[in-house]
C-alpha cells in the first residue's frame, strides 16, 4: 500500500545433527552416537552438552551408549571418560547389529562384587588364535571368540560374548577356588576351567543369551544368572 514490497521469505537450513546426543531425564540417560562420527567432534559435542546443563546437574546418573552404526570401543572409552568426569556412570552399550542383542545387565549390579584391583583390562574382541594371560583377574570389554584363550590367576569378566577357552583361578590351589567367578553377558565357552573343574557349554540352538556367572560347587562348575 505504501509501495514497499513485503520482505522476501526464505527457508532456514536444517541444523546438522550433532555427532552425539544426550537424551533422557534423571538417571535414565542414553547417549546416541551417530555412525562414523569424528572422535574429536563427538567429544567436543558431548562436553558442550554437559557444560550447558551446569555442574552437578546429573548427580550420580547412569547412561547407556547407543551406537547408530558399528560399535567403536575406542570411541566408547573416550566418551566414557568424559562422562565419568561429570559423575555419569556408563552401564552398557547398545548396537544395531543384526545378531541377537545382548540383554542389559541389572543396572545396580553391573559389576559383580569381585576384588578386581590390579586386573588386566582388554579392550576389543579377541579373535581365534589370540591368548591373554595375567597373574590376577582379566576383564575383557568385548567378545572372546572361538579359538581365543583367556588365562587368569583369579577371576574373568567378559563384557560381551564368551565363546572361546577360559581358565580361571590358576594362581590358586585347585582346592581353594570356591570364590572364583567367570562372568559374561553370554556365557557359551568352548571350554571353561576353574581350578581342576572343567566344563563345556552345551549345544542349544534356541538358547537366548543372558548374563551368567560360573563358579565351582563341590568340585563341579555350576552356572547362575548374573544379576
Amino acid at each position: 500500500m505504501n509501495g514497499i514490497p513485503p520482505p522476501a521469505t526464505r527457508e532456514l537450513p536444517t541444523p546438522d545433527r550433532p555427532p552425539v546426543q544426550l537424551k533422557g531425564r534423571g538417571r535414565g540417560l542414553r547417549l546416541s552416537i551417530a555412525p562414523r562420527c569424528d572422535p574429536a567432534e563427538a567429544e567436543a559435542s558431548l562436553r558442550s552438552q554437559l557444560a550447558g546443563r551446569g555442574g552437578g546437574f546429573f548427580g550420580d546418573a547412569q547412561v547407556l551408549l547407543e551406537f547408530s552404526g558399528r560399535l567403536d570401543l575406542a570411541l566408547a572409552q573416550r566418551l566414557a571418560g568424559v562422562l565419568d568426569e561429570a559423575g555419569i556412570r556408563v552401564i552398557g552399550i547398545v548396537t544395531p547389529e543384526a545378531r541377537p542383542p545382548l540383554p542389559e545387565p541389572n543396572v545396580d549390579r553391573l559389576t559383580p562384587d569381585l576384588p578386581l584391583e590390579g586386573a588386566r583390562v582388554v579392550t576389543g574382541n579377541l579373535r581365534g588364535g589370540q591368548r591373554i594371560s595375567h597373574v590376577g583377574s582379566v576383564v575383557v570389554l568385548g567378545d572372546v571368540n572361538p579359538g581365543a584363550e583367556v588365562l587368569a590367576g583369579e577371576h574373568v569378566l567378559v563384557w560381551g560374548r564368551l565363546r572361546g577357552v577360559v581358565e580361571a583361578g590358576l594362581a590358586r590351589d585347585p582346592e581353594a577356588v570356591d570364590d572364583i567367578r567367570v562372568c559374561a553377558l553370554d556365557l557359551s565357552p568352548t571350554q571353561l576351567r576353574i581350578g581342576d573343574a572343567i566344563a563345556r557349554a552345551p549345544v542349544e540352538p534356541d538358547r537366548v543369551p543372558m548374563p551368567e556367572t560360573a563358579r565351582v560347587v563341590s568340585g563341579s562348575i555350576v552356572v547362575d544368572t548374573w544379576r
